[in-house]
């Protein structure tokens, strides 16, 4: 295996990690709030990672404009360059 090629096996297996820690927090706490509060029912494992996926796939266009460090278009050094 290349260095490359382990560094994304490591950041997949962490990234895996991470999605299995959120569905855990997403099913223990849908488990024990929303039965009681809306008398909804329990869900199980999978259904929490399938709302997990679905959050992280709503809010990733929102994070990666984040990444950037551009807070609002006018402040853009690119964009200034340009319209002068």
């Amino acid at each position: 295996m290349t260095h490359h090629s382990q560094h994304w096996a490591k950041a997949l297996a962490i990234g895996a990690l991470m999605l299995i820690a959120w569905a855990l927090v997403i099913h223990m706490g849908w488990n024990m709030a929303m039965p009681d509060i809306f008398e909804f029912e329990p869900i199980r494992f999978k259904q929490a990672l399938g709302l997990t996926l679905l959050i992280a796939a709503a809010t990733f266009p929102f994070t990666q404009r984040a990444h950037k460090g551009w807070h609002r278009r006018d402040e853009c050094p690119a964009e200034q360059a340009e319209s002068v």
